[in-house]
């Protein structure tokens, strides 16, 4: 589901340093079991 993506996996990528610039969801088509596309811009961490 797209909310458990976003409980998921948006703070393990907050972990690593990354910004979310653009974060979408959508629902495949034909799914039968509720999957979701994800697509995810993202800011690289600023090295030290």
């Amino acid at each position: 589901k797209a909310s458990d993506l976003e409980n998921v996996y948006g703070p393990l990528i907050g972990k690593l340093g990354y910004k979310k610039v653009k974060w979408a969801t959508a629902n495949k088509p034909n799914s039968k079991n509720g999957e979701v596309y994800l697509t995810a811009l993202l800011q690289k961490p600023v090295s030290k």
